[in-house]
Formats: structure tokens, sequence, C-alpha cells
């Protein structure tokens, strides 16, 4: 299960990068789709609200749910306000190497990009605990066609 949400996590994350070099490129943009990208992970809700809905959680899953969702909004205000003061991550390293899969890995990611991930990753599991085999199902069709609509973005 962390290895489809790691998958899902790089697959959307690949395609802001090719699509802020795209934007880049055309010169459309000067620096803010990273920015961009970086207020949505310090800003989104854990977890939609018509997700949310789609799954039906019972009585106690909705207030056991509330609770993760109150801990969580208040931490990540907390990394978001640490965010806005962040550095700028320090470049990337040249590549040491020629061949495949050297010098390879992207740009570096902010302290306080991590930690926002590092934490919607914690709380994700504490609200995946919460839910049956059936809702788990429901959640996993949802995240699965949500990466197939990044793969094959409509025209």
């Amino acid at each position: 299960m962390k290895l489809f949400r790691l998958l899902v996590l790089g697959l959307l994350l690949s395609t802001l990068a090719i699509e802020a070099s795209a934007q880049v490129v055309k010169g459309k943009d000067k620096g803010k789709t990273s920015a961009a990208a970086t207020a949505s992970v310090l800003t989104d809700p854990l977890f939609p609200t018509d997700l949310i809905a789609r799954l039906k959680l019972d009585t106690k899953q909705k207030s056991e749910a509330a609770v993760i969702f109150k801990e969580f909004n208040s931490k990540l205000k907390e990394i978001a306000s640490k965010a806005g003061s962040d550095p700028d991550p320090a470049p990337a390293p040249p590549p040491k190497g020629k061949g495949k899969g050297k010098g390879k890995g992207g740009p570096a990611m902010s302290p306080g990009f991590a930690a926002a991930l590092d934490l919607r990753d914690k709380y994700e599991e504490q609200f995946e605990g919460l839910l049956t085999v059936s809702q788990k199902k429901i959640l996993d069709d949802i995240r699965a066609k949500q990466g197939e609509a990044l793969l094959n973005p409509k025209k």
C-alpha cells in the first residue's frame, strides 16, 4: 500500500516537473510553478470532501476522521508558516559521471515541502487505518483513476 502511494506521489511530482519545464521553455513562467506546487501541498486538505463522501464513513469513523483532519490541518499550518521563511533549496550538484542513471535526481526539495509530504503520509496512514476493507478498495480505485488521468491527460 505504501509502495502504491509512493508510486502515485512520484507520478504526481514528475508530472508537475514536466509541466514546469514546459512552461519555462515557453517563457510563460518565471519560477512560479514550484511555488504553486509547494503551496498546494502546504494548503490542500488531506482528502477532498467528495472523496470522503464516496467512502460512506459511519458515525464512529466520521468522528475519528474529524480528529485526524483537525490535527493534520493545525500541524500543516505550522509547517506552512515556517515554509514561508525557508530559504530556497541548494542547487543540485553537477552530474559526476556519464551513463545510464548517473547524475539524475531532479531539483532539491525545500525543508517545508518535505515536511508537508511526510506529514501527509503519516496522516493518510492514520486515516486509512480507520477504513474497512471495502472502503480501502474504493480509495485505491479512486487513486488508480487519478494516476491514470495524470498519465493520460485530456487535450
